[in-house]
């Protein structure tokens, strides 16, 4: 070998001064190495141990040492860099050699035979080979790397289908999903489902007036309204334009009812904000909610598109009365409606 730029920086860790001498040497000569720059001999685990591990390509390790057992010179050599150890016996222990690998040693090299004129290539055997396990886990790093950015995109991608841009809700698309399969379980599970329908009033003369700037940010609000006040087991969607549906399983029409009175009166505190008029301006659109609620077991529905149309008539029931109001398809007694 007489390119020196390929040259691998060796660390020899030999007690017997003899051997330690006739290891690089050998490896001197094969690499031509007259000024004994690419090899450095210590003889004790502790000297190794002081050197800068990183600046190796691979550390020759005997396992008997007097200062340290050679598994934990071993241990402590890869816990400081990341760098093929060769460890060299004279006791041809297939445990011990299974342990040594099994702790990380690239090689375990037993000294019989032409050990030692074989030396040069075996380093270069662990050193290809070391190389070629570092690329595969680069590789490998970057496929999971790419992986999860995918999974991330591809999950970015469906709640994109699913989620309304503006109010960061359900989509109808993905409420219509949602519902059969609740609609479905609560069947088959005799448990009640409220459907409740939302609708701003006068939000058309709110835009109008205001402008659509404002009516999206009442949009936004009246979302964040809905969704703080609902279970994680709750659906919230926006149905379209101002309209809103709510899905409440394991909920009564009674206490269907006293959820959305708490939406209402949530969203008649945050409308104050919207009150204030730009100059010129002399009409205040009141931000008032009407919503129709049907519930499973009050109303009966046959399917699950046949309990949103009840919460439908509700809400159409709760627009002719005046608006700003709860109404329920099967009476309760008197309707829900705000101070």
């Amino acid at each position: 070998m007489s390119d020196t730029s390929k040259r691998p920086r060796v660390l020899i860790i030999e007690e017997d001064l003899d051997r330690r001498a006739l290891l690089c040497q050998t490896l001197q000569s094969y690499y031509r190495d007259a000024d004994g720059d690419c090899v450095t001999g210590v003889a004790s685990a502790c000297e190794a141990l002081t050197r800068d591990l990183s600046q190796f390509d691979i550390v020759v390790q005997n396992y008997h040492l007097p200062d340290m057992d050679g598994m934990e010179l071993l241990s402590n050599i890869l816990a400081r860099a990341n760098v093929p150890v060769m460890v060299v016996s004279s006791e041809n222990v297939s445990r011990v050699a299974a342990e040594a690998l099994r702790r990380g040693a690239q090689d375990y090299v037993v000294e019989v035979g032409d050990y030692l004129f074989s030396l040069p290539l075996l380093i270069e055997k662990n050193i290809r080979q070391f190389e070629v396990r570092q690329e595969n886990l680069r590789l490998q790093e970057r496929m999971t790397a790419m992986l999860e950015e995918l999974q991330e995109k591809n999950a970015q991608l469906l709640n994109m289908t699913q989620t309304d841009p503006l109010t960061n809700l359900a989509n109808r698309r993905r409420f219509n999903e949602l519902l059969e399969r609740i609609f479905s379980e609560a069947r088959r599970y005799n448990f009640d489902l409220a459907c409740c329908m939302c609708d701003l009033d006068n939000f058309k003369q709110f835009n109008d007036v205001l402008g659509h700037q404002r009516g999206d940010e009442l949009l936004q609000t009246t979302s964040d309204l809905i969704a703080s006040g609902l279970r994680s087991s709750d659906v919230a969607a926006r149905y379209g334009g101002d309209e809103f549906v709510l899905l409440l399983p394991h909920t009564s029409l009674e206490r269907a009812v006293a959820v959305c009175q708490r939406i209402r009166g949530r969203l008649a505190r945050a409308s104050r904000k919207f009150s204030l008029l730009p100059q010129g301006l002399h009409v205040s659109p009141k931000v008032t909610v009407s919503i129709g609620i049907a519930s499973l077991q009050a109303d009966g529905p046959k399917t699950a598109g046949e309990l949103v149309a009840m919460a439908d008539q509700a809400l159409y029931l709760a627009k002719g009365r005046g608006k700003n109001r709860i109404t329920t398809r099967t009476p309760l007694g008197d309707d829900q409606q705000s101070a």
